[in-house]
């Protein structure tokens, strides 16, 4: 068969199976309740309440497009697309965006998906704010990202590493616990590559069959991580497992954080004009007093920072 046959086939395939299962396995929240049970889920298994998602981003490579000049490039010198995820406390995917141009950062792809829009218009029906678990602190429902997202009240993302309060180790617990309850979202991301190894290798395919081929690898994702899966407490055992060996270290050890612990990796740099609110920096000193309060507290924070 020839290459537009195959990507054709590709394309019709990938479309039927969003089209079918993504009413069942990727159905978006649309009532505080729904949002509400994300949040219980953050609390149970990540000791992150109030968080009712978690945002990220991975570069999907494809080839050049015709004509297309530098629109796919990126920063990690490839052609890619963008696969901008909102992400539950059980690895799977409640919101995706797909198809965004590879110079793109997260912060524009994230900002120019719907999901975006309605977060930027404050359309999302979030939980109305209560107070947080054994304590008398007032805070609202949020979601959680990295340092490349801006700053918002309903969005929160770690101080910077340059800030001499986390060197001081003021914020480094609040840091922390946001780190933590990012990991659900890098193994989302690991076990849907492990899975689907042609996100692994360049996509040779048009950005429009990529974009619906990824799509509906998200979907089949979802279907595979279902509640009943025993992958997911495989998974989850795991964490647990490297959590427990890290912490007999830092015992024996008198563990002491290395700077440059992820030296190796190259972040998105955070673009221009995305400063963190008055308003949001108020909802991160309410959390960061949280964590580190004796209701917030967990065993191993101060392992960690």
């Amino acid at each position: 068969m020839g290459i537009s046959t195959v990507q054709t086939i590709v394309k019709e395939v990938s479309e039927a199976v969003w089209d079918e299962l993504c009413p069942e396995f990727m159905n978006p929240p649309y009532t505080r309740l729904e949002w509400e049970a994300i949040a219980m889920g953050f609390e149970h298994y990540w000791q992150f309440p109030h968080c009712c998602g978690v945002l990220d981003g991975k570069h999907c490579i494809i080839q050049c497009p015709p004509k297309s000049w530098s629109l796919y490039w990126n920063y990690k010198k490839s052609f890619s697309i963008t696969l901008m995820a909102l992400v539950d406390s059980r690895y799977k995917y409640v919101i995706v965006d797909v198809g965004a141009a590879g110079m793109e950062g997260d912060s524009n792809t994230f900002k120019n998906s719907a999901f975006g829009m309605q977060f930027m218009y404050d359309e999302i029906p979030f939980p109305v704010p209560r107070n947080l678990p054994r304590s008398q602190t007032h805070a609202p429902f949020v979601l959680i990202g990295n340092e490349t997202f801006p700053g918002e009240i309903h969005l929160m993302k770690p101080y910077s590493r340059k800030s001499k309060a986390v060197t001081e180790k003021i914020h480094a617990v609040f840091n922390y616990h946001l780190s933590h309850a990012r990991m659900c979202v890098e193994c989302s991301f690991g076990i849907l590559t492990a899975r689907f190894h042609f996100l692994l290798r360049r996509i040779i395919l048009s950005p429009e069959a990529a974009t619906v081929a990824v799509k509906a690898a998200c979907i089949l994702h979802n279907y595979l991580m279902r509640d009943n899966n025993p992958l997911v407490q495989a998974v989850e055992s795991k964490l647990m497992a490297k959590l427990e060996l890290e912490c007999e270290e830092h015992a024996a050890q008198n563990f002491q954080k290395k700077n440059a612990e992820d030296a190796g990796l190259v972040p998105l740099p955070p673009l221009p004009g995305y400063h963190t609110s008055f308003e949001a920096r108020q909802i991160h000193n309410l959390f960061t007093t949280y964590f580190r309060s004796l209701a917030g507290y967990i065993l191993w924070q101060e392992l960690k920072t």
